[in-house]
């Protein structure tokens, strides 16, 4: 995601999109710690819990990822940090330079960051995300450092599959192996001067990229193999586009900007996506001055960067608004979508809100988060992180804390 109002990606820029920057130096911290053995099920007895990582310096709230039973936490001043999902206790962590105003979540390597349990806990990769320095990657398991990938730019990467596709801004696009950290492709892709990586689709295994004309007119937009670097298909989409995931038929959602910051408009290029591909544009109720958005099905939840949250349906053949909630939080994060059909966000101040989707209002919230007795703010708001029966949120203290996914009305 980009800073300040402009379209956030969802899958993990999410992911919600936005690019992740390059990694953390690799400087060991302290060693590991055998987490205790518990069968790979969401606890029957939830107990909610809160941890401080960062504990001086200039406020900035961590940003986490989790796979499987492990939870992944950067923090400022911190690095790179193993928390257990139901304690809280951190197993292990790794020193690294995270000096900006808000960390960027690690990423899962190695299995697309599917999520779907298990390889946290079997040592598969995580990366660590850092504004400049090479993309490096840690064992899941211990920590252990396990390769890193030079280079002379700083990388924007994506991971995509069982790759890794970085970008440097100027058109220098290459690929590694996200196991093993080995390069497999580096060129320039044709049509495109300087990509930026966008969602990847794990059933056809391509990656999206895009890029905006000088003036602003019209958008390319491609697909690309990871693994190969070949441009599979790209069309030249009129307006200046923002590619933010695909809907329940393989469709590309892409947001239409408005004088450059407001986005007045969804694009969607058909599942077939060459130049035959059918292309539909939908007008949206109102201008959003978007934060983020996350499709599923053929909904698009859409987040203003005041917390007015908008659900539009896609299949109508001119689209329609499903319902409209106004939340009154100011600065909020990228949404993410989490079991129970609930979308999350955080606020500066360090709440963490759920939305009831299917009835479009809010299902619970927590309380700021204060630090020495009172209420501070991050500029930059990470997502929180929706896992089995927990969601875990982060506050500018330094903290990162669960709740209950099954009960928000308690929090």
């Amino acid at each position: 995601m980009r800073p300040g109002p402009t379209i956030a990606v969802v899958a993990a820029l999410a992911l919600a999109g936005a690019g992740l920057y390059a990694a953390l130096g690799i400087a060991p911290g302290d060693g590991p710690e055998t987490a205790p053995p518990r069968p790979d099920k969401v606890a029957t007895a939830f107990a909610g819990w809160h941890t401080e990582l960062q504990k001086r310096g200039p406020e900035a709230a961590p940003a986490c990822a989790a796979d499987g039973d492990a939870l992944y936490c950067a923090a400022r001043g911190v690095g790179l940090a193993r928390l257990d999902p139901v304690t809280g206790k951190v197993l292990w962590s790794r020193a690294g330079t995270v000096e900006e105003e808000a960390p960027r979540a690690p990423v899962l390597l190695g299995d697309g960051g599917s999520g779907d349990g298990g390889s946290g806990a079997a040592g598969a990769p995580v990366g660590a995300a850092a504004p400049t320095g090479p993309l490096g990657a840690y064992a899941g398991g211990d920590g252990t450092p396990l390769w890193t990938a030079r280079s002379g730019l700083p990388e924007v990467y994506r991971p995509a599959g069982s790759a890794v596709v970085l970008t440097d801004g100027v058109g220098g696009v290459r690929a590694v192996d996200a196991l093993g950290g080995k390069e497999l492709w580096r060129r320039g892709l044709s049509g495109f001067e300087a990509p930026r990586t966008g969602p990847y689709d794990a059933f056809s295994d391509l990656l999206v990229v895009s890029e905006v004309s000088a003036d602003g007119t019209h958008t390319r937009v491609g697909a690309v193999e990871p693994r190969t670097g070949r441009v599979a298909r790209q069309r030249n989409l009129a307006g200046d586009l923002e590619p933010l995931g695909h809907a329940g038929d393989g469709s590309l959602v892409l947001a239409s900007r408005y004088e450059g910051a407001l986005t007045d408009s969804l694009v969607l290029l058909g599942p077939a996506g060459g130049k035959a591909g059918p292309v539909r544009e939908l007008a949206l109720p109102h201008r959003f001055d978007l934060r983020g958005a996350a499709v599923r099905g053929t909904v698009v939840y859409l987040l203003d960067v005041d917390g007015h949250v908008t659900a539009f349906d896609t299949a109508a053949e001119k689209g329609r608004a499903l319902w409209d909630l106004e939340t009154a939080a100011k600065n909020v994060s990228e949404p993410v979508l989490g079991p129970g059909g609930r979308l999350y966000f955080s606020v500066q101040d360090g709440r963490l809100l759920a939305v009831d989707t299917a009835r479009g209002a809010l299902a619970g919230q927590t309380r700021p988060r204060l630090a020495n007795g009172r209420l501070g703010y991050v500029p930059l708001v990470p997502a929180p992180v929706a896992a089995g029966d927990r969601v875990f949120g982060t506050a500018p203290d330094g903290s990162v804390f669960a709740v209950d996914a099954r009960d928000p009305a308690s929090w």
